[in-house]
């Protein structure tokens, strides 16, 4: 029997109580505005308690981002949180065919695959 895949590539958000990860320069993060992978290149203390960084689009250029608007990139093996259900799933493939863009194949407690970009860690 072939697995059930649904999509929910709808929002791209994430609230800061999903995402509450520091940043380090160099780390490779997904934007969410664009679901591109990026690279941090800057941190910036000025708005001090709030930091943010400067990061590097594949194209090149360089854009200024709050850690809500970046989160984190997963490896196939890695458990997260699904944040539609706050179920911890398994990413079981990573996808790059709207490239830049990444998503992922999660499997889902009951054992149900999903297409999906809402993960945070757990």
């Amino acid at each position: 029997m072939a697995p059930h895949f649904t999509t929910d590539r709808v929002s791209r958000t994430l609230h800061k109580s999903e995402n509450m990860q520091e940043w380090e320069v160099g780390d490779q993060a997904v934007y969410t505005r664009t679901d591109q992978v990026v690279t941090v290149v800057a941190k910036h203390y000025e708005d001090a308690p709030d930091v943010y960084y400067t990061v590097k689009m594949p194209g090149g250029e360089e854009r200024q981002t709050v850690n809500l608007k970046m989160m984190q990139e997963w490896e196939v093996g890695d458990q997260a949180v699904y944040t539609r259900t706050d179920q911890v799933v398994t990413v079981v493939a990573k996808h790059y065919e709207d490239a830049p863009d990444v998503y992922y194949t999660v499997k889902m407690p009951g054992g149900e695959h999903r297409q999906t970009n809402h993960l945070r860690k757990w």
